[in-house]
């Protein structure tokens, strides 16, 4: 059984993912290999993560990258919600990554990766 203060914590995938309980594996399944990723990279090649968004960055291009495994119906959805996810971090205040690097940036306002 999760602590309670987990549950609150993970309320986030409400606003971005509103009824997609069908996601929510994916989701946490993707953020998890994301940090396991980014740890890795800082553990074994010395890498000086910038920000915490880096994590979201990583789990929003497993979730794109896995999004060929839903039904067609989905598909569409769910891309939609990565991508808002995506905006919604790099919009955070904190801006400690350097600035010449773009993070986000196609015709369609995100790629991620």
């Amino acid at each position: 059984m999760l602590p309670s203060v987990s549950l609150a914590k993970l309320v986030w995938l409400l606003k971005f993912f509103p009824g997609g309980k069908k996601f929510y594996m994916m989701i946490i399944a993707a953020i998890c290999w994301g940090i396991w990723c980014l740890r890795n990279k800082v553990t074994f090649d010395k890498y000086v993560a910038r920000t915490p968004v880096e994590v979201v960055f990583t789990a929003c291009s497993f979730m794109l990258y896995w999004i060929g495994l839903l039904k067609e119906d989905d598909k569409m959805k769910f891309h939609a919600r990565v991508k808002r996810l995506a905006h919604a971090a790099a919009a955070l205040p904190d801006r400690s990554y350097s600035r010449g690097r773009l993070l986000l940036g196609d015709r369609d306002g995100i790629q991620i990766g």
